[in-house]
């Protein structure tokens, strides 16, 4: 039988902090860069590649498809058509699976990336619910918001690992060494990172794609390496991903099949 569940993440290492649960549900997974980073660091694909295996889960049609370079200059440019075929893809990996739930990337405004995994999530289960003519349920997990940065939401399951399980967890990052360097630092933010793990609801419809109340952290961040001349430019939520959520809203109003 095919997943009923797809993993969707922006980066590979993401689902390393769902190994548990992965290798309980056996999902699709579905990987949009090849974690090179903004500044073109080595791939990290085939670590994740292994590691999905070994959990029991499917690498999905949509795997590496670019780096993140490709991205952010595809965000910049507002190339609506690289991401509206990203949400074909995502879309009828969900309906050829008869998939039931879709578990991504948070909406936490740290990576304009991880925010548009959500969004993209969000759109391709409506849009696949509405060929399957059922609700697919979008669900998702922490990635940033650890330690202080904990979300007042309770988690819909929360799982808190075995001894077995966690020795398996820790084996998986410690064979994964491509993936080491960002396991690292989000232990530094959480040392209980590899202890439990948690899934949450998704608000549903328009409400999933609200733009943030408050300036996001990825501009924060961003904004003195832009002014020091590393980057050329700032990406920002009202010049760049509001207007390609906008486009993507009404893109995903017509049938995959049509």
């Amino acid at each position: 039988m095919p997943p009923s569940t797809v993993l969707a993440v922006a980066h590979p290492g993401h689902e390393l902090l769902l190994h548990c649960w992965m290798e309980r549900e056996k999902p699709l997974v579905l990987i949009w860069t090849d974690g090179s980073g903004s500044r073109a660091a080595p791939p990290r694909l085939e670590a994740s590649r292994r590691l999905i295996k070994a959990a029991g889960a499917t690498p999905g049609p949509l795997f590496g498809l670019a780096g993140d370079r490709e991205f952010y200059s595809a965000i910049l440019a507002q190339d609506l058509g690289f991401f509206t075929r990203l949400l074909d893809v995502m879309t009828s990996a969900l309906v050829d699976n008869l998939a039931e739930q879709i578990v991504s990337d948070p909406i936490e405004e740290y990576s304009p990336v991880h925010d548009l995994c959500s969004m993209i999530s969000t759109l391709a289960a409506q849009r696949a619910g509405r060929i399957l003519k059922r609700e697919i349920r979008h669900l998702d997990f922490d990635i940033e918001f650890r330690g202080s940065r904990t979300r007042v939401q309770q988690p819909l399951e929360a799982i808190v690992l075995s001894p077995a399980q966690l020795e398996r967890k820790a084996s998986a990052v410690a064979g994964a060494t491509e993936l080491s360097f960002e396991v690292n630092r989000l232990l530094q933010i959480d040392p209980g990172l590899l202890d439990r793990e948690a899934l949450y609801d998704r608000p549903s419809g328009l409400e999933a794609l609200k733009a943030p109340s408050v300036t996001p952290q990825y501009e924060i961040a961003a904004a003195p390496l832009v002014a020091s001349g590393v980057f050329k430019t700032l990406i920002t939520y009202r010049d760049h991903i509001g207007p390609l959520v906008s486009g993507l809203v009404a893109y995903q109003s017509r049938d995959v099949r049509a």
